[in-house]
């Protein structure tokens, strides 16, 4: 029928219009709706990203949101950010990750008008986040520490971006989804989610934002379950249940070993 975007109103369409007892015979599976979505999403996403292109071509808008050159792998993470809504960034340690990610986030502050950041950080590189935010943005920041009832007043300041510690993700969550609500998750040195199983990997998999950028050197260590984890977080649909995973991507050895397949 062609496009399913374009298909799926005609298919509609002809189904309504069988008989009941023909009707009967037709099941229209509920994964459907959640599939035509992502292509929707998908479509709109690199329609955002044709528009924000021809916008600069044109100098309405900067290359670079940030007050730093940046150099064209830099600028192509940015958009990989921005424009993929849920994204990972798997640059190596000291090709600037933290810079693409505000970069992305004052790009949407513009195009999309996002107003609210959470970084999840560790402890030893909050300091550092509030350092470049100061020194590549005009945006303010707040790092959140103290007792319970100063971090909800932290988290009620008009600040663009709110740092915490993975820690406080665990206390914090339901402060967080209600309280600061935030539009973008940043989530620095991402492999501490990588064991799925853990609680601090369960409760920031509970944060609720349409943007989410996940960064990490090592998206992939020891085993393949944390490259899963990881992904679980940014699109939970990519590899589904975690056993539909194992049984794809493992086989057994004739020694009765467990070992990854099918990596290509």
């Amino acid at each position: 029928l062609g496009a399913p975007l374009d298909a799926m109103p005609r298919l509609d369409d002809a189904v309504k219009q069988l008989s009941h007892e023909h009707r009967s015979h037709v099941r229209l599976s509920q994964a459907l709706t959640p599939w035509l979505d992502l292509l929707a999403r998908r479509e709109r996403r690199e329609r955002d990203r044709q528009d924000w292109l021809s916008d600069v071509c044109q100098g309405k808008r900067n290359r670079t949101p940030v007050r730093l050159p940046m150099p064209p792998y830099q600028v192509e993470g940015m958009l990989h950010l921005a424009f993929g809504e849920r994204a990972m960034l798997a640059d190596e340690m000291g090709l600037g990750k933290t810079i693409q990610a505000l970069a992305a986030c004052e790009l949407l502050r513009d195009f999309r008008n996002i107003e609210r950041v959470l970084i999840v950080a560790p402890g030893s590189l909050r300091s550092e986040w509030v350092r470049h935010i100061a020194e590549f943005t005009h945006s303010s920041a707040a790092l959140v520490t103290g007792a319970h009832a100063v971090r909800q007043r932290t988290y009620r300041e008009p600040h663009a971006y709110h740092i915490v510690t993975y820690e406080q993700v665990r206390s914090d969550i339901d402060d967080l989804n209600s309280i600061l609500s935030p539009d973008i998750v940043i989530l620095d040195e991402a492999q501490r989610i990588k064991n799925w199983p853990t609680r601090t990997a369960k409760s920031v998999k509970q944060l609720e934002s349409p943007y989410v950028f996940v960064l990490t050197g090592t998206p992939l260590g020891n085993r393949l379950e944390e490259l899963y984890s990881l992904i679980e977080f940014l699109d939970p649909h990519l590899f589904g249940a975690l056993f539909r995973f194992q049984r794809e991507f493992f086989g057994m050895t004739r020694e009765g070993e467990l070992r990854p397949r099918n990596l290509a």
